[in-house]
């Protein structure tokens, strides 16, 4: 079995995890990766030593992990590291109030989401309604040097595509007033992420068929979605019509304008009342109270209305028997964002015990085709689905397909009982439920 290790950030990874997915097992590869900005410990250095094929991300600044500094002996393909930081000049902070959020919950206004403009006027004690006048009217083009900000930019990404023969930076400037080219500072959007690994792929020897049915699988670029919002300002500067009055995709999958962005930074509302919810939601097991969670989730969606919020008040309502509402909040959840699988799987469960078969059916292909890391849950719920509605041949083919995909204990069981009714020509429907709480329950284990 040929190996090969990806080796780089966050890009590197998604960029494995992709092609783990769809390529890999095709080709007979084992895959892994290996974080280049931390020393790398023996046992990654040991995977190096043994690898085939090194895929080697390259950046601007110096990493940990060098590859062309260990002396391997496996092949090195690389591929850039794109950046867009030409979109968020004041990137990167911490805010000067976020030590007051318990460890247990996010800070949401760190790191990729931070902004060093306004962590200095909310540091200065400046008025809070001063500091949003004054940050809107900004003349962020000439105050922040945008445009050599966009000169270094595009000096550091040709540099790093020549190092790879991937021309991604011609993709960026061509298409930065036209589509979504970034997330965030080093998130790339679905497009450009796309662009890069369909060059590495067929540098790797993947064929252009492979390549393509990988690609057209990937519905999202298997990273955070939280995304960063842009300073009007810079959107006018950039033509980048496509976000005026956009929503960003945010923390707990909430979806916010930038000027609520900004007003929710300057008064440090980090969505306290949802995240102690959310956080009480995830204990759903000991929680003595599911009514009272239940109006405290709701009153917090009320507020915030994040996707992650109605996904929990689902699982509440479940835990309550009321699968009706349920299958209302995890539709809520779904539409907020039907790429998160984990909301996809178990609204496809909930369709199934609601008795809308044909929509479960059609939820649960979906995820087998684009999220092959959770196969189990869905290929439960479609091969009981299945036999729901007497199609036991079909179910029993759809269970002996995907033995390949998800082996495990509840398939192996549910397999023998498809095949024992198969041949006692049962006409009933599979009696028997997938997991051992029953169908309800068995809801809520979907994303283990």
């Amino acid at each position: 079995m040929k190996r090969i290790v990806f080796v780089g950030n966050c890009q590197a990874n998604a960029l494995r995890v992709v092609y783990a997915a769809w390529i890999a097992p095709r080709r007979d590869e084992r895959v892994e990766y290996v974080v280049s900005y931390s020393e790398a410990k023996p046992e990654q250095l040991r995977v190096l030593q043994e690898a085939d094929i090194i895929v080697d991300q390259q950046l601007s600044s110096e990493q940990q992990v060098e590859v062309k500094r260990l002396g391997l002996g496996g092949k090195v393909i690389s591929f850039p590291m794109v950046s867009g930081i030409l979109m968020w000049p004041f990137h990167f902070g911490e805010h000067p109030k976020d030590a007051v959020i318990p460890g247990h919950l996010t800070r949401v206004f760190t790191g990729w989401c931070g902004d060093k403009y306004l962590d200095r006027a909310i540091r200065a004690g400046e008025n809070p309604d001063a500091i949003l006048r004054a940050y809107a009217n900004l003349d962020v083009v000439n105050d922040a040097r945008i445009d050599r900000l966009y000169e270094l930019a595009e000096m550091q990404q040709i540099k790093r595509d020549e190092q790879c023969g991937i021309p991604s930076w011609g993709e960026i400037s061509s298409q930065l007033s036209k589509s979504q080219m970034f997330h965030s500072p080093l998130h790339p959007s679905l497009r450009l992420f796309t662009f890069v690994a369909d060059r590495l792929f067929r540098m790797m020897g993947v064929s252009s068929t492979q390549v393509e049915d990988a690609l057209a699988r990937c519905r999202a670029v298997p990273l955070p979605p939280i995304e960063t919002p842009v300073h009007p300002k810079v959107i006018q500067h950039y033509n980048m019509d496509f976000l005026e009055n956009y929503n960003y995709y945010f923390f707990f999958g909430e979806k916010i304008s930038w000027e609520t962005y900004c007003r929710r930074y300057v008064d440090h509302d980090w969505s306290a009342p949802l995240q102690y919810a959310l956080a009480r939601g995830r204990s759903l097991n000991t929680e003595p109270d599911l009514p009272g969670l239940l109006n405290d989730l709701e009153d917090a969606v009320s507020r915030y209305r994040a996707g992650e919020g109605h996904f929990a008040i689902s699982e509440v309502r479940r835990r309550l028997r009321d699968l009706p509402g349920a299958l209302i909040a995890s539709s809520k959840a779904v539409a907020q964002d039907p790429t998160q699988v984990v909301w996809a799987a178990r609204h496809a469960e909930l369709l199934r015990v609601q008795g809308q078969h044909e929509q479960a059916e059609i939820a649960a292909r979906s995820i087998l085709r684009h999220h092959p890391g959770f196969v189990l849950p869905a290929l439960l719920t479609l091969v009981q689905t299945l036999s729901d509605q007497g199609r036991h041949d079909e179910a029993l083919f759809e269970a002996e397909n995907a033995v390949s995909l998800a082996s495990g204990h509840e398939l192996a069981v549910l397999l023998s009982r498809i095949s024992a009714m198969k041949d006692a020509n049962s006409k009933r429907g599979l009696a028997v439920q997938p997991h051992s709480a029953g169908a309800a329950q068995g809801v809520g284990q979907h994303g283990t």
